[in-house]
């Protein structure tokens, strides 16, 4: 049987992915559900002062059951605050200046703890000041997270974030496992909580999303004014010092020396993730079906391959700089493959330039720390192949029984259109 043509197949996808549940009303509802969560959760918590927020597949609302996708919760404490300057400092709450030097990692701020004097002008705190700020919140904790660096400040440990899930969630499940991937704590290989800190005005650096040149069909200028308002998030930055790992067939322990302990225990990664959110909110249901579609492939052809050192988030910064690139003719069901072919060129290209670039943050490489020099060709090897076939690999799809339901869409087509 002949391989089907762009268009055809692009009308069989949008029926099986409708199938599936990629509709307009089952995303609103995933996305509906999702922040009642949020509201349910944060009235719980009303006596800890934790706000919750659910990020991530399932509030975006790109997820089918078949992908078994997390929930992705970020947390943290109102009473808490960052601010990059002096005349932004929220005066009701305890709050951390962020510092950027030359030495900082790359998307990466340190969180000086300070007191106001008259005027605007600082005055450097010590572990006492900031222990008896923080018992006006919890009496009971011992909030023994301040270090000192070289020059003499004092800076917000990132292992907050530990302190805080354990006192504010695990309390209620004591026998849960909680192990830490990356700036996430997993809980029971189901839940990923990660702890934020509110910074209500962007860095410099966030900047680059309404300052560089666009086409300007996208984003919409009301996602970019409400982008603009969102602020923030600092967040743990992930395993950043040395890692460990074991060489099976040489049977040899390998360590990565990144930097020392104390300065990986200063940084705190900038998250934009409410930002992201407000993007995937402005996309309309072929572009959806075109990010879903392309998640999958990443999950079964690609992962196999790298892992998740290729992750999700990769793959949706090429869609994002995909979709602000090409016009609005293209967000149609005949188009649905022509938008995950492009967005696979677009993730190709990244890979043969080695340099994968942050949609929403200036001068991040999000490759830089994930990929092997020898995985780049692979992948790119892999892409070339998906993308040179039109799309045909579809038919092999595992996920939601997708390649499945696509042949029998295709037998039954052929049998309506065969001559009586």
């Amino acid at each position: 049987m002949e391989d089907d043509t762009i268009e055809s197949l692009s009308i069989k996808l949008c029926k099986v992915l409708e199938d599936i549940g990629v509709t307009e009303e089952l995303i609103n509802l995933n996305r509906y559900v999702s922040i009642l969560r949020d509201v349910l959760h944060t009235s719980i918590y009303t006596h800890t002062h934790v706000v919750i927020h659910t990020f991530g597949s399932q509030i975006e609302g790109s997820i089918t059951l078949g992908m078994h996708s997390d929930i992705d919760t970020l947390f943290y404490l109102d009473t808490l605050a960052a601010y990059t300057d002096v005349t932004d400092r929220p005066p009701s709450k305890t709050s951390f200046l962020a510092v950027k030097t030359k030495m900082s990692c790359p998307q990466c701020y340190s969180l000086e703890f300070v007191m106001p004097r008259s005027g605007n002008t600082l005055l450097p705190a010590n572990e006492d000041v900031f222990e008896i700020s923080m018992k006006k919140i919890n009496s009971k904790c011992k909030w023994d997270v301040l270090m000192s660096d070289e020059e003499g400040r004092a800076l917000l440990s990132n292992h907050l974030q530990s302190k805080l899930l354990f006192e504010n969630v695990h309390e209620f499940n004591p026998n849960d496992k909680i192990e830490q991937h990356g700036p996430a704590h997993t809980i029971n290989d189901e839940k990923d909580y990660v702890y934020g800190i509110h910074c209500s005005k962007m860095p410099d650096d966030c900047h680059v999303l309404f300052s560089r040149p666009k086409p300007g069909h996208w984003p919409k200028q009301v996602t970019t004014t409400k982008a603009k308002q969102c602020g923030v998030f600092f967040i743990n930055p992930g395993n950043i010092g040395h890692t460990v790992s074991y060489d099976a067939e040489r049977k040899t322990v390998l360590m990565n020396v990144h930097y020392q302990n104390k300065f990986a225990s200063s940084q705190w990664r900038v998250s934009t993730n409410m930002i992201e959110l407000l993007l995937m909110w402005d996309l309309d249901i072929v572009q959806m079906k075109a990010y879903i579609l392309t998640k999958i492939l990443r999950k079964q052809l690609l992962k196999p391959i790298v892992g998740d050192k290729l992750s999700t988030f990769h793959v949706k910064t090429a869609f994002l700089f995909t979709v602000e690139k090409y016009p609005m003719e293209m967000r149609n069901a005949e188009n649905l493959v022509n938008c995950v072919l492009f967005c696979l060129k677009t993730l190709r290209r990244f890979l043969q330039r080695r340099y994968c670039p942050h949609y929403s943050i200036a001068s991040v490489n999000l490759f830089d720390g994930k990929l092997k020099c020898s995985q780049f060709q692979t992948l790119i090897q892999e892409l070339t192949e998906i993308i040179n076939s039109g799309l045909q690999c579809v038919y092999t799809l595992k996920t939601d029984s997708l390649g499945e339901r696509l042949k029998s869409f295709r037998s039954t087509s052929t049998i309506a259109l065969m001559p009586r």
